[in-house]
């Protein structure tokens, strides 16, 4: 059990590195209505991921729990490897087009705690079908003898991680109030450039370690 949850923090928090969630909370952190206009746009974030997560525990456990009993300890670590390249894929493709997602992460056009939501909720939305380490946790979550209490508990663990980053900013712009908002916003500048490489390191990593897991377990 310690395992998995170790599993699903460290998905949770790589995932959570997400420029598409960040940028756009950075800069509701640097108007005049930063505390209602965060939290509304974490809680649409968190409130779609959830959902979402939820029905794919629900819609793919039976698929997932039918073929783990019949998976050898060799296939097991075949599933690594392939898991581990397709990460790897992933990151290669996420990098090849960092450039082009910094560019495309702007401002949202209105500062109100009701579009803020909205937001929120329509990026999760859009992000949900290709949440690739999102599944591998679910996948996991789904495959262990865990009660559906639990499950769903780590589900809900891994969303209050997801979301971290983003209170983590309401925080910081709580406690520094208007002195930091310029530190912010040179954080949401840096967020735009690099944040979409920093994520495709982190899936690289994440895939790397997978692969070597199941190389070694093949050899």
């Amino acid at each position: 059990m310690l395992a998995l949850v170790a599993l699903v923090v460290s998905i949770g928090l790589a995932d959570s590195i997400n420029p598409s969630t960040i940028a756009p909370a950075l800069f509701y952190a640097t108007t005049t209505r930063a505390r209602s206009t965060v939290s509304s746009f974490a809680v649409g974030v968190f409130l779609v991921y959830l959902t979402g997560g939820v029905l794919v525990l629900f819609g793919g456990k039976e698929l997932v729990t039918s073929l783990v009993p019949h998976i050898g300890g060799r296939a097991k670590h075949v599933v690594e490897v392939g898991c581990g390249i397709l990460l790897l894929g992933v990151a290669t493709t996420a990098w090849l087009i960092r450039n082009r997602v910094a560019d495309q992460v702007g401002k949202p056009r209105t500062v109100r705690a009701r579009s803020a939501f909205a937001l929120g909720a329509g990026i999760m939305a859009f992000e949900l079908p290709t949440a690739f380490p999102y599944f591998a946790a679910i996948a996991t979550i789904a495959a262990s003898r865990a009660s559906i209490v639990v499950q769903l508990g780590l589900i809900g663990l891994y969303n209050v991680l997801f979301v971290l980053p983003l209170f983590g900013i309401l925080a910081a712009r709580t406690l520094a109030g208007a002195r930091g908002e310029s530190v912010l916003q040179s954080m949401r500048g840096w967020v735009q450039r690099n944040a979409p490489a920093v994520f495709s390191a982190t899936l690289a990593a994440i895939g790397l370690a997978s692969l070597v897991v199941g190389l070694a377990g093949l050899a």
